[in-house]
């Protein structure tokens, strides 16, 4: 959406506020899916390691939690075929243009214009 936009500019419609709506689905997408950790060296020793019960879920485990709320609740105002059309060009970091190659190979007519304006459509 970046490259289109610097490319284009007005003309292609996206705008930056899209793109920080696109910024934050993946995100919650991420977090849900990777989590949260600090990063870890592991040339050194392990010295954190702590033999008693656990008082619950750490701050990283909630934040992830509370990314997969946010990420459900996003994606539930989609049907399933914008959900697909979400995923391939969002989160799997794809091309409209090649979800429209897929598309006109199973028999479904479209044109990568109506892609862009679905996207569009959908972030707004």
């Amino acid at each position: 959406m970046r490259a289109c936009r610097q490319r284009h500019g007005d003309a292609c419609g996206i705008t930056e506020r899209h793109i920080l709506a696109a910024d934050r689905l993946r995100a919650y997408a991420d977090g849900a899916r990777i989590g949260f950790s600090s990063e870890r060296d592991l040339s050194l020793p392990a010295t954190r390691i702590i033999h008693r019960p656990s008082t619950g879920p750490g701050r990283a485990a909630l934040r992830q939690a509370g990314c997969w709320r946010n990420f459900v609740r996003a994606m539930a105002i989609f049907t399933a075929e914008q959900r697909q059309f979400v995923t391939f060009v969002l989160l799997l970091n794809r091309p409209p243009a090649q979800r429209v190659k897929e598309r006109r190979a199973c028999g479904v007519s479209c044109n990568p214009g109506w892609a862009v304006g679905q996207l569009i459509a959908l972030l707004d």
